[in-house]
């Protein structure tokens, strides 16, 4: 369950600017660069830089920019985030966090439909597809190490593959909600836990 909590800063349509001369209202680690200027506006594109700074945390495991306030000023202003950083995530979804942390508020996604659209349209096909098509050459080739290597993607494949489907078919019973798949979307997603959970046996044999 995604729970949003934490609306102190919060800006009614309409209402004055939460900026001003020399005062900046916002969480350094988080906040937009629009936010940092003087009399800059935060809209909507603000909660998505945001978000996609929570995202690179996920992605790379820290902070786009850190130190002291100073420095996380600059770097947000400055906009050289690296994203060449070890990371699980596929290309498509480092370029997706990417552009929600463009400097430009112009170059991101422009509402939050945009970026659930880009994933379910760009992102979560084409994972789903690359991994499935890991689950089956690993195991064909019954190279224990690959196998070893994917087994936490291909969990974030079934997740997209489960996510895709949330919109258009599933239902609310008892405050739960029901997946409703077809006999082959089963038989593919049984087929990929078994890969997973094989390759997890598999890989953990071979590195003890």
């Amino acid at each position: 369950q995604l729970k949003i909590v934490d609306m102190g800063l919060a800006r009614e349509e309409g209402m004055e600017h939460l900026t001003m001369d020399q005062v900046v209202v916002g969480t350094p680690a988080y906040i937009a660069p629009e936010c940092l200027s003087p009399g800059g506006k935060a809209d909507q594109r603000s909660d998505i830089y945001a978000l996609g700074v929570l995202g690179y945390r996920m992605a790379f495991g820290k902070k786009p920019y850190d130190g002291t306030l100073q420095e996380m000023v600059l770097g947000h202003l400055a906009g050289n985030a690296s994203f060449n950083e070890p990371t699980l995530c596929c290309q498509l979804t480092v370029a997706m966090i990417q552009r929600m942390m463009a400097s430009n508020p112009e170059f991101r996604f422009q509402t939050s439909g945009d970026v659930v659209r880009h994933i379910r349209e760009v992102v979560a096909p084409r994972i789903t597809t690359m991994k499935t098509a890991q689950v089956a050459v690993a195991a064909g080739s019954g190279d224990s190490s690959s196998q070893s290597v994917s087994r936490v993607s291909d969990f974030r494949g079934i997740a997209s593959f489960l996510e895709m489907r949330l919109g258009e078919s599933a239902s609310q019973k008892d405050g739960g909600t029901i997946i409703h798949t077809t006999a082959r979307e089963r038989y593919i997603i049984w087929a990929m836990l078994a890969g997973t959970f094989a390759a997890a046996g598999m890989g953990y044999a071979f590195f003890s």
